[in-house]
């Protein structure tokens, strides 16, 4: 993934202490995609997903972009979100709506510094294994519950 820096982007109006990551993932039916970082101090990190052409994947009715608020840190700092076609019963799941191949974006707001980005592509049945044993589990109850609100938030954002 190629980190644009933060403190080039300071000649740059409006991107001021941002800092973005870019790239594609690849990942087909039977497969996960770990996307991880260490989480800097920062006032607001995001990560999203999109078709190939940079095109949004419905994020009022999938869980397809993940912010601080919504995401769980593991207990070492890192944040661990897995792309994959099934919910793997993670909360920081990222669901490609049915494509395997597309584009991510990480964004960083005044971080205290740039963090290294890592994808890995797994088996799907093999994920368990990459991810720390303390992972936060989610029932499909709680799932449905969080993708509720999350339809909420989006419709009050947007209902002018």
């Amino acid at each position: 993934m190629i980190m644009h820096r933060a403190d080039l982007a300071a000649e740059r109006a409006g991107l001021r202490g941002q800092t973005y990551g870019m790239g594609n993932f690849h990942c087909a039916p039977g497969e996960a995609v770990l996307v991880e970082f260490e989480v800097p101090s920062c006032h607001h990190f995001g990560v999203a997903l999109a078709n190939e052409y940079w095109e949004c994947i419905g994020f009022a009715a999938r869980q397809s972009s993940l912010n601080r608020s919504q995401s769980v840190i593991d207990g070492d700092g890192f944040f661990r979100g897995v792309i994959a076609h099934e919910d793997p019963g993670v909360p920081n799941w990222l669901d490609p709506a049915g494509l395997e191949r597309g584009t991510l974006t990480v964004r960083f707001l005044d971080a205290e510094h740039t963090p290294d980005v890592r994808l890995e592509r797994v088996g799907a049945g093999d994920l368990l294994a990459w991810l720390p044993a303390d992972t936060a589990r989610i029932t499909p109850e709680a799932r449905q519950a969080a993708l509720l609100r999350r339809r909420r938030a989006v419709y009050r954002r947007y209902r002018r």
